[in-house]
């Protein structure tokens, strides 16, 4: 019970070491995406920079692949919160134009029963007239 107990503890420890760092790591970009988009351009720029200076090698070192996984993992995100905040949009529109369309059929609904009216006609079913609710 003991070994099971300390085995956990140390798996507790474990992922706290990977998760904590990660996900600071993670809220740290967010706090330069919120504040500007900054981190882009810092991102972007040392990029370019080592890819100017560095001479291009088929087996890259351990550190230039993770300058590589960095930067796309940077631009992946970017691409993410970019579609998110696309869909968003495009659904905030969608949402505005069946909400006019609403309304004009409704407004069309309205001015056919006052026209029915002036005319003399009443209707039978009183739940197709709006004015009743």
């Amino acid at each position: 019970m003991e070994g099971r107990k300390e085995f956990l503890n140390i798996l507790l420890v474990i992922q706290i070491i990977y998760i904590v760092p990660v996900g600071i790591i993670c809220l740290v970009i967010v706090a330069f995406q919120v504040t500007g988009y900054r981190l882009n351009d810092f991102v972007l720029f040392s990029y370019m920079n080592y890819i100017e200076q560095q001479a291009r090698s088929y087996t890259p070192e351990s550190w230039d692949k993770g300058l590589n996984i960095i930067v796309w993992i940077h631009v992946v995100i970017l691409y993410v919160v970019f579609r998110k905040r696309e869909c968003l949009r495009v659904q905030t529109l969608e949402d505005t134009r069946r909400q006019f369309e609403i309304e004009d059929l409704f407004r069309m609904e309205t001015e056919f029963m006052e026209q029915l009216r002036s005319q003399g006609i009443e209707l039978e079913d009183s739940t197709l007239d709006s004015s009743c609710v």
